[in-house]
């Protein structure tokens, strides 16, 4: 029998804004490209490989980074850097993620290496290494027009206050391993604050411009030193997904190879304006790989479910199996949640949430067909709101269209970033309307033959 603490415990547990931290609790994703990134970075090449992790907001891109970084915590001393967490934590300002220059992603990814080094490794860089990056973002700050941008300041200082998770990695001298463990590295006060400008710039710095250089001398410094006397470094930079304006994401990645050039093995999730763009090609240093949604429709009847529910019904189980009174949902009832999903892995999650609520509304021990009912009805209103005539015809569309290839409607783009239309990547990729407008907005099937 579910209590209410119990409840309360398993509505914590289904956070739809923050990934699972536990790695008990995470599932496998089975179209994951987690087993890809691990062949690459096996690779003994002379170059490092650098990765770049493309998908839909949401669908579970940093529980997938965060998988990465653990299991390669043996292997590398793995630097994470959460951009949306110190933008909004740190910065205090998360509409300024949305303005960031290449240089500055540089500068905040050689800053985290060089404290996660100190306080991990308890590495002592060689003299004026601190003083380099400082200068060189001091004098790209001068080039690129940033308002009152303070000439000196304390780096070590300032390092404290960056959001960064990073490995334990043991020094080998005696044949240590690295641990396999990623944690926090703690701000040196409450609530410190990130207080140098960013995002802030009057002017784009072209690759060529003189105080890149600076720029690039000072990151290879410090990722050098720490590789030279310790482990190969991997950074892994999660949160340029949120930057929306095709234009900036183009500045990031496509005119600019300034993170490519820092000499370790990186992995970088892409701004979501490149997902489904041509110019992905054009990315310089990086190579592409994507995390679509678990198909938990099937391609040729997407009325009925697919191969992905069984991992949103394992999502489930992982995150609940250690709680008292299961199994709260049962797998029929999981199995629809799922579909109506659309296998993304947010709205799996806020659908849990939902029916949660209901039954600790309701008083119910397990979730009943109504509680179930209650979420879908709930999110699928959310996904009608701003659905005008043509963004329906624009779907229908697509869920007649027996081949699942989107068309050239200038609207496909929008519907895509929005998540009204869901990319599948079994088999060649297929797109289908979300499963929750199937419930009024579009009619791909006759009544009473969808998964409800």
């Amino acid at each position: 029998m579910a209590t209410i603490s119990v409840w309360t415990e398993l509505w914590n547990r289904f956070d739809p804004e923050r990934p699972e931290e536990m790695p008990s609790r995470r599932v496998a994703r089975s179209y994951g490209p987690a087993a890809r990134m691990f062949r690459w970075l096996d690779i003994p090449l002379g170059e490092r490989p650098r990765m770049l992790l493309l998908g839909t907001v949401g669908c579970g891109k940093s529980t997938e980074l965060l998988h990465v970084a653990e299991a390669r915590a043996s292997k590398e001393f793995v630097v994470f850097l959460p951009l949306e967490t110190h933008f909004e934590d740190r910065v205090g300002d998360t509409a300024a993620l949305q303005r960031i220059e290449p240089w500055e992603v540089c500068f905040l990814a050689a800053l985290a290496v060089y404290r996660a080094a100190r306080e991990r490794l308890d590495f002592s860089f060689s003299e004026g290494t601190a003083e380099g990056l400082r200068d060189a973002w001091a004098h790209a700050a001068k080039h690129a027009e940033v308002p009152d941008a303070p000439a000196s300041f304390d780096l070590a200082k300032l390092g404290e206050s960056v959001a960064v998770f990073a490995s334990e990695y043991l020094a080998p001298g005696a044949g240590a391993v690295g641990k396999a463990v990623l944690t926090a590295l703690k701000p040196a006060a409450e609530g410190a604050k990130y207080d140098l400008a960013i995002g802030r710039s009057r002017r784009s710095l072209p690759d060529q411009d003189d105080a890149l250089e600076g720029m690039l001398v000072a990151a290879r410094s410090i990722v050098g030193q720490v590789q030279s006397a310790h482990a190969p470094v991997l950074i892994i930079i999660d949160g340029l997904d949120r930057v929306a304006d095709a234009e900036r994401a183009r500045a990031l990645l496509v005119d600019s190879s300034l993170l490519a050039k820092v000499p370790c093995a990186q992995i970088v999730c892409a701004p979501y304006a490149l997902r489904h763009s041509t110019e992905l090609v054009n990315v310089r240093g990086f190579r592409p790989t994507v995390l679509a949604n678990e198909p938990v429709l099937d391609r040729l009847s997407p009325e009925k479910p697919g191969p992905g529910v069984e991992v949103m019904r394992a999502l489930f189980h992982l995150r609940t199996q250690d709680l008292p009174g299961g199994p709260f949902i049962d797998d029929a009832r999981l199995g629809v949640l799922a579909w109506y999903s659309g296998g993304h892995a947010r709205d799996f999650v806020r659908l849990i949430r939902l029916v949660t609520e209901s039954c600790l509304a309701n008083h119910h021990d397990e979730a009943g067909e109504d509680d179930v009912a209650s979420a879908v009805d709930e999110l699928r209103r959310l996904y009608e709101i701003g659905l005008h005539r043509g963004h329906v015809n624009v779907l229908n569309a697509l869920a007649r269209d027996p081949d699942r290839r989107i068309g050239d409607d200038p609207l496909v783009q929008q519907l895509l970033r929005d998540r009204r239309i869901l990319p599948y990547p079994n088999e060649s990729e297929w797109y289908f309307p979300h499963p929750l407008l199937t419930r009024t907005v579009i009619r791909p099937w006759p009544p009473g033959s969808n998964a409800s």
